[in-house]
Parts: C-alpha cells; structure tokens; sequence
C-alpha cells in the first residue's frame, strides 16, 4: 500500500511541477527582454542628450557606433564603450544616429491652402532639426526572447 501511495504522490508532484514550469520559463524570458529594453532606451537617451546638447546645425549627418562589452567579469576595461564604426569585437549594440535639417521652405502647404509656406528672412537656415536614433541588438533570437530594436525620432527646433 505504502509504494501505490508513494507513486501517486510523486506523479502528483510531477503533474503540478511540469504546469508551473512554463511560468517561470515566460518569467526569465520577460525580465531578460525588460533588462534589454532598459539598456536599449538607456543608451539611445545618451545619443539624444549628446545630439541634442549641440547648437543647432544647418547640415545632414549620420554616424554608426557600436557598444563593445570589453572582458567578461572585468570592471572598467578599457575596450568597454561606445566605438565609431562597426569593427569592434565583442559588440553588443549597434546605435545609429541621423539628422536631418528641415527649412520652412521645405515644409509642405498648410492644409486647404494651395501656396507654400513663404521664406523667412534668414532663407538657407536651418528652422527645425529631426534627430533619429536607432538602437540595434547584436543578440539574436532564440529560447529566452530575441535582441531588441528601438528607434526614438525627436525634433529640436529654435
């Protein structure tokens, strides 16, 4: 009587502990996708800072960097970071960053008006500056959740 009570419970177990399972599966592989999204809104809100704390440029430009991790379990290495270019080793991320000047005269019509908006006197200035950056995961999809892509467009005007 003792073994028949023993396997029943232990088939029990077995049936509760294989439900709650999948449960803590979705739970690793939601805080490794909140732990990316952190560190992917954390470094585009550096690039935008950085961009944004420029004075306003009348101009087009784009720049690609990528983030090295440096040595696994080593604290301030120096080939940790943020790199120009795309041939770093041990890349994690890739940011890119592009702005786009945008003058009034570029501007479409104001809707239900036929005539384009009218040159201000500073003609060949800058009036709005759109900065894009884009945040690329080099972690590829699989088992706990896929890499991260973040794309965050702000207009700096003046």
């Amino acid at each position: 009587m003792r073994l028949l009570e023993l396997l029943i419970a232990s088939a029990l177990l077995t049936t509760i502990a294989l439900g709650i399972l999948p449960l803590f599966v979705r739970s690793v592989a939601d805080n490794n996708r909140g732990w990316e999204g952190t560190l992917a809104s954390n470094h585009a809100a550096t690039a935008l800072e950085n961009v944004l704390d420029e004075p306003l440029q009348d101009q087009q430009a784009n720049s690609t960097e990528v983030f090295s991790e440096g040595a696994l379990g080593e604290i301030g290495d120096p080939a940790e970071g943020w790199r120009s270019g795309l041939n770093a080793t041990n890349v994690s991320w890739e940011r890119k960053t592009n702005l786009r000047s945008l003058r009034v005269r570029d501007l479409p019509p104001w809707p239900g008006s036929e005539t384009p908006w009218t040159p201000t006197p500073r003609e060949g200035v800058a009036e709005i500056q759109e900065v894009r950056v884009t945040l690329l995961s080099a972690r590829q999809g699989g088992f706990l959740g896929a890499g991260q892509r973040l794309t965050i467009p702000v207009f700096k005007a003046f």
